[in-house]
């Protein structure tokens, strides 16, 4: 009897793991979309310098902040009337947000096309993820800092030098 006390310890173990990962969020893998009308894709993606893709989430954090996120959505973007709608609504008016950090950047799509300058344009789907706290007072319950992680995906677009 005392040989199986490990092994039955061990199996709870296991069937706790087992059981945890049930509960564990669904997150979608990123698919390519389709190429933009009048472009091509790329067919040797170039790397998008992290600095520039850094730099360009956090344009989007400050256009949050300024409340001025309507200039920097995509007019394709999916529910934007609904997010746009939301921030007027759910986002207390002295709440600001500060960047912690941004990791994982990747590019995940590449075309090339001409722009409305009639010069050849790179056009990049960038991911990446932003780690961020929101900072606002609330009547109720104080002074509030909620943290959060926020994936990106970034359209950045290039001229080539001629």
């Amino acid at each position: 009897m005392q040989r199986l006390a490990p092994f039955i310890i061990l199996g709870g173990l296991l069937a706790s793991t087992a059981a945890a990962q049930d509960i564990r969020g669904f997150r979608a893998i990123a698919t390519p979309e389709a190429t933009p009308e009048g472009t091509v894709p790329v067919e040797t993606p170039q790397v998008i310098d992290a600095q520039a893709a850094k730099a360009a989430a956090e344009d989007v954090l400050a256009a949050w902040a300024d409340g001025q996120l309507d200039d920097v959505l995509a007019p394709d973007f999916q529910d934007r009337q609904r997010l746009l709608d939301s921030m007027i609504e759910d986002v207390p008016q002295d709440a600001e947000i500060r960047v912690l950090g941004i990791r994982g950047v990747q590019t995940v799509q590449q075309f090339q096309g001409t722009g409305a300058s009639g010069r050849t344009e790179i056009t990049s789907i960038v991911s990446l993820t932003a780690d961020t706290q929101i900072e606002f007072n609330d009547p109720a319950r104080g002074f509030r800092q909620l943290r959060g992680q926020n994936e990106f995906f970034l359209r950045i677009t290039e001229e080539l030098a001629e």
